[in-house]
C-alpha cells in the first residue's frame, strides 16, 4: 500500500466511524467492517481489545492482523508495535520481534514490556545470559509483577546450572510477595538438588517466623527434616501443615512415610488411611500401606493394599513386584510368576524386577528363562555383587561349571574390588576339588580384604575343615 493509499484508506475509515451509530463491540465492529469491507476507525484501545479477543483464542494470525490494521491506523504507536512484535515471538518469528523491538528500543528505551519481551524471546532460543540482562533491565525501567520477574531470571540461572544465583532471585520473589507459592515449590527444589537441607531448614523456619500459618512452608520443613533423618521433627511439622489445613493430602501422606521409616507401623498405617479417604486414588498411599502391614506379617491385607494400588495404576511396578516377593516367601511360586512378569512388562529397567523374575523361575524350574532374566539384571546393574553371586550359584547348582566360572570371572572384571567375589570364586574350585585353582583365587581374596576371609566358610561351609585353607589364611595373621 502507497502512502497515498493508505491516507486515503484511513480517511475513510475515520469517515466511515463517523457514521457509526455506536451499537456494538469492538470486535463485533470489526468483524463487520472484514464482512463489509469497509473500512472502520478504531482507537488503540479497542485495537488492544480486538487483538486480546484473537490471543484468547490462540488465533495469533488474526490477532496479527488487527495489530497490522491498527498500525495502518496508528503509525506512530508504541503500544500497537509492541504488541505486534510479542504476537511474533508467540508464532516464533523471533529474528523479526527482535529487529522490531530494537527499532522500538531507540524511541521508547525505558520501556519494561519491551525487555520482558526480548528476554523471553532470548529465554526461548537457549540465551539464558542474555536473557537475564533483559530481565534485570524490565526490573530497573520499573516493571510491575517484579515477583514473576525474578523468578523469571531465577529459571534462567537454573537453565545455566547457578542454582545458588537461582535460589537468591526466588528469594527477592518472595520478599515481593510472600505469598507466591510458586517460588516456594522452586527453592525447595533447588535445595533439594543442592543437598543442602540445613540450609533450607534454616530458610523454612525463616518464612514460619514471618508466615506461621503457611502450611506450605510446614510442609517442607517437615521434608527436609525427614531428609535429614529426623523423622520426629518431620512429623511435628506436618502436624502443623495439617492443623492448618486438615486436608492437606501430601502431609498425611509424607507424615505416614516418616512413620513407616521410623519404623511406627501402626501410625503410619493410620496416616496413610487419612490419605486416601481424601484421596480414594492415591495408589502411592496403598502401596506404603500394602508395606505397613507387610512389615506387620499382615501378609492379606499387605496383598489387598498392593492390589489396590495397581488396580489404580496398573504401571505401578514396584507393588506388582512387592506382590510377586511375598506370595514367593510364601511357596506360591506359580502365582509368583504372573506378578512378577507383571512388573518386568511395566518397568523392564528395574534391575530388581528382573533379578526377582530370575529367582522366581529357578525355583520352578526354568533355567532358561532365569538365565535370561539374571543377564537382564546384571546388564542394567552390573554393580550389583548380590546379582552376580546368585546368578553363579543357580549355574553351579545346576551343573554348568563352565557358565558358572566366566560368569563370576565376568562379575570380577566388572566389579575388581569385591573380595567376595574372588572367596565365592575360590569355594567354587574347592566343591569340585581344583585346589591349585582355589589357592590362586583366594589368595588373591586374602590379599585384596582378609576381613571378609569367613565368607568362604559361608559360601562352603567344610572349608572350615580343609587344611589347606587354614595353612593360608594363617599366613596372612602372621
Amino acid at each position: 500500500m502507497t502512502i497515498f493509499e493508505s491516507v486515503i484508506f484511513i480517511k475513510k475509515a475515520i469517515s466511515t466511524n463517523s457514521q457509526y451509530n455506536g451499537k456494538g463491540t469492538s470486535v463485533d465492529r470489526y468483524l463487520s467492517m472484514l464482512y463489509c469491507q469497509e473500512a472502520t476507525y478504531f482507537d488503540i484501545n479497542e485495537l488492544e481489545e480486538i487483538t486480546d479477543h484473537f490471543v484468547d483464542k490462540h488465533d495469533f494470525v488474526k490477532a496479527l492482523e488487527v495489530v497490522n490494521y491498527g498500525l495502518a491506523l496508528h503509525a506512530c504507536s508504541n503500544e500497537l508495535t509492541l504488541r505486534k512484535a510479542d504476537l511474533l515471538a508467540a508464532m516464533n518469528k523471533n529474528k523479526e520481534a527482535l529487529r522490531l523491538l530494537n527499532k522500538l528500543e531507540k524511541v521508547d528505551p525505558n520501556n519494561p514490556e519491551l525487555f520482558i519481551i526480548k528476554g523471553s524471546i532470548c529465554s526461548e532460543l537457549g540465551k539464558s545470559e542474555d536473557a537475564i540482562e533483559h530481565f534485570l533491565s524490565a526490573i530497573n525501567c520499573g516493571a510491575e509483577m517484579l515477583d514473576d520477574l525474578y523468578m523469571d531470571v531465577a529459571s534462567e540461572y537454573q537453565s545455566l546450572g547457578d542454582n545458588e544465583a537461582a535460589i537468591t532471585f526466588l528469594k527477592k520473589a518472595l520478599n515481593e510477595n510472600p505469598y507466591n507459592d510458586n517460588a516456594i515449590y522452586e527453592i525447595a527444589y533447588l535445595f533439594e538438588e543442592l543437598d543442602a537441607s540445613a540450609d533450607a531448614i534454616n530458610f523454612f523456619n525463616q518464612i514460619i517466623d514471618q508466615q506461621p500459618y503457611s502450611e506450605l512452608a510446614w510442609f517442607y520443613l517437615g521434608a527436609f527434616k525427614g531428609f535429614e533423618a529426623d523423622f520426629t521433627g518431620a512429623i511435628e511439622a506436618y502436624d502443623y501443615a495439617i492443623a492448618i489445613n486438615e486436608k492437606y493430602v501430601q502431609a498425611h501422606y509424607e507424615k505416614g512415610h516418616a512413620y513407616l521409616i521410623s519404623g511406627e507401623e501402626n501410625k503410619a498405617i493410620d496416616s496413610f488411611s487419612e490419605t486416601i479417604n481424601l484421596d480414594p486414588n492415591h495408589y502411592n498411599a496403598y502401596f506404603y500401606l500394602g508395606r505397613a502391614y507387610d512389615n506387620l506379617k499382615d501378609e492379606s491385607k499387605a496383598l489387598a493394599s498392593y492390589s489396590k494400588a495397581v488396580k489404580i495404576n496398573k504401571n505401578l511396578d514396584v507393588a506388582w513386584l512387592e506382590m510377586a516377593l511375598m506370595l514367593e516367601r510364601n511357596n506360591k511360586n506359580i502365582d509368583a510368576v504372573y506378578h512378577v512378569k507383571k512388573a518386568t512388562e511395566v518397568n523392564d529397567q528395574n534391575a530388581e524386577n528382573w533379578f526377582a523374575f530370575a529367582r522366581i523361575h529357578q525355583q520352578i524350574g526354568l533355567l532358561e528363562e532365569a538365565k535370561i532374566a539374571f543377564d537382564q539384571a546384571v546388564d542394567l546393574n552390573p554393580e550389583e555383587v548380590d546379582y552376580w553371586m546368585e546368578y553363579s550359584d543357580m549355574l553351579f547348582v545346576n551343573e554348568y561349571f563352565s557358565e558358572c566360572i566366566e560368569t563370576i570371572d565376568t562379575a570380577i572384571e566388572t566389579i575388581p574390588d569385591a573380595a567376595e567375589l574372588y572367596y565365592k570364586k575360590a569355594a567354587f574350585y574347592l566343591s569340585v576339588g581344583m585346589t591349585k585353582e582355589a589357592e590362586g583365587i583366594l589368595e588373591i581374596a586374602l590379599g585384596l580384604d582378609f576381613s571378609k576371609h569367613k565368607k568362604l566358610f559361608e559360601y562352603l561351609p567344610q572349608s572350615k575343615n580343609n587344611i589347606f585353607v587354614a595353612e593360608l589364611i594363617n599366613s596372612y595373621t602372621k
